[in-house]
């Protein structure tokens, strides 16, 4: 449909920078505390995680999720609280898997509820890590996939906003 192409790529490029973002580094190390973590690199964070010091140097939403679903009852008393952490994580990354899909199957209701999910989540996990007082810390900073989400998110809101408009206008042009 003419009109909607723009929006769609747009969509696209942004989705897939809000994919990349879920493996890029949300809470890195200061250059201090990445020397120490450097040299007890290869020690287990939690005996059943499968992620060691050195992986938690530059930790990413990924590796928040699967420490999360592998160690959740070494975190906390009660496995559960780990998968309710994992799954409120995931769907940030499962939020963006599917507005690619919205955006490339042309969909700007889902995309826009999506993207609001996706918003939503990122912005529990953001208020979470600060109430928890993962955030912020003397040995971590934010990392790019913390500035990330929310430009992320309100842009493929206006995309699919734009692309529903588009479409709405062509309807009443064919009417």
């Amino acid at each position: 449909m003419k009109g909607t192409l723009a929006p769609r790529i747009i969509g696209i490029i942004v989705s897939l920078v809000a994919i990349a973002a879920f493996f890029l580094p949300f809470i890195p190390a200061t250059p201090d505390y990445a020397k120490y973590m450097d040299s007890i690199s290869n020690e287990k964070v939690y005996s059943s995680a499968d992620l060691t010091v050195g992986d938690m140097k530059d930790i990413s939403l990924f590796e928040y999720a699967k420490v999360y679903v592998q160690a959740g009852h070494e975190i906390y008393p009660d496995q559960s609280a780990g998968i309710i952490y994992a799954v409120l994580i995931g769907a940030i990354g499962v939020s963006a898997i599917i507005t690619l899909l919205c955006a490339l199957g042309k969909k700007p209701v889902l995309m826009m509820i999506f993207s609001i999910i996706m918003g939503v989540a990122f912005y529990l996990v953001n208020w979470d890590f600060m109430d928890r007082r993962i955030m912020p810390d003397s040995n971590r900073v934010w990392g790019i996939a913390h500035s990330m989400y929310y430009p992320c998110a309100l842009i493929l809101f206006i995309c699919a906003i734009w692309i529903l408009i588009v479409k709405r206008k062509a309807k009443k042009e064919r009417s």
